[in-house]
């Protein structure tokens, strides 16, 4: 691969009411693929702490996330991509 996908728009996700009000703090890790056209497709979360609490938050967001495409020899390809997202309740 000559070039890894890069980020070029990005959605902050939501912090869920129930996660605030509890002062929660975790991460989950979110997997997708991005296309030939930098869309992002069938997101899913491969891991989460604590688990089920951030993931629709997660999912949302990365659906609207917009990345210059993967290349291998100057082309455009699909890859898939994991990456992390970590919600800090210290920062809200």
């Amino acid at each position: 691969m000559d070039a890894k996908p890069k980020l070029i728009r990005h959605v902050e996700p939501d912090y869920p009411e129930s996660a605030r009000k509890r002062a929660l703090s975790g991460k989950v890790m979110a997997r997708f693929v991005v296309d030939e056209s930098g869309l992002v497709h069938e997101p899913t979360v491969s891991s989460s702490d604590p688990p089920g609490v951030f993931d629709d938050s997660v999912i949302e967001a990365v659906r609207r996330w917009k990345f210059e495409p993967a290349r291998h020899k100057g082309k455009a390809v699909k890859v898939v991509v994991t990456v992390p997202v970590k919600f800090d309740i210290s920062n809200r």
